[in-house]
C-alpha cells in the first residue's frame, strides 16, 4: 500500500463503501485466495484493494454505471 494518495486518487471524504486509506479513498476488492493480491491492487490488513480515481466535475453524485 503507498504510503500517500496518487495525484489523480480521490480524497476525502470517501463515498459509500470506499475507506480512507494513507490519505486516499479505496475500494476492497474479493480476490479468492488473496492475498497475495494481483498486480493492480494493493495489499492493506489481509485485503486487497483498488484505488478510486479522481473525478473532476460539478459535485452532483455520479453512478459508476453513467
Amino acid at each position: 500500500m503507498p504510503s500517500k494518495p496518487f495525484k489523480v486518487q480521490q480524497r476525502p471524504p470517501c463515498r459509500g463503501s470506499q475507506k480512507e486509506i494513507n490519505g486516499g479513498c479505496w475500494v476492497k476488492v474479493d480476490v479468492d485466495d488473496a492475498p497475495p493480491c494481483p498486480d493492480d491492487l494493493y495489499e492493506y490488513k489481509g485485503g486487497c484493494y483498488a484505488p478510486v480515481k479522481h473525478e473532476p466535475g460539478n459535485g452532483s453524485s455520479r453512478s459508476i454505471s453513467q
